[in-house]
């Protein structure tokens, strides 16, 4: 195997791997989300919160396979992405540090922490789509702002199916 296939055959592990680890991060953040009351919790988040870290390890990973290769363009994209991944670890963070305290209404901010996070990960996917599928930059924007609009929604949605001032053990 020459070194250009050893790279293309590590680009798609890091890309299947990013992906699957992006996809389990909104299965379960979005379960998260529905199971505030719930025993499982922890264990839900716990998963989300690595399945994030794998996500940025493995993205990052695929960014330094490519780099040779990828444009001006490219590059200022996913560096802007590797930089929302980071902030992504931030978030997620924080949501685990409300969720562990369960302090009075901790459930709005790790609602926000999360929700933010699933945004970002749809937002992510659909960017990285609309690049490979070489869309026009103004159809990228659009479908990111979309996805964006219809995620604060949902997440404002989720607040209000909340109870107010419930502190919760579950």
């Amino acid at each position: 195997m020459s070194i250009s296939n050893d790279y293309i055959t590590m680009h798609i592990l890091f890309i299947v791997l990013h992906t699957i680890s992006g996809l389990l991060a909104f299965i379960y953040g979005w379960i998260s989300l529905h199971k505030l009351e719930n025993n499982s919790l922890k264990k839900l988040f716990l998963t989300f919160l690595i399945s994030l870290i794998c996500l940025d390890i493995f993205m990052i990973g695929a960014i330094i396979v490519d780099i040779p290769s990828l444009s001006q363009g490219q590059l200022f994209t996913f560096s802007g992405l590797t930089l929302l991944g980071l902030y992504m670890l931030y978030r997620g963070y924080q949501a685990y540090q409300v969720q562990k305290s369960r302090r009075n209404n901790w459930k709005i901010p790790f609602i926000e922490h999360v929700g933010f996070n699933l945004i970002s990960l749809f937002d992510g996917f659909v960017i990285v789509l609309a690049i490979d599928l070489k869309f026009p930059v103004w159809g990228t924007i659009t479908i990111g702002i979309l996805g964006v609009i219809i995620g604060i929604s949902v997440v404002n949605r989720i607040k209000l199916k909340t109870k107010p001032g419930s502190s919760g053990t579950g």
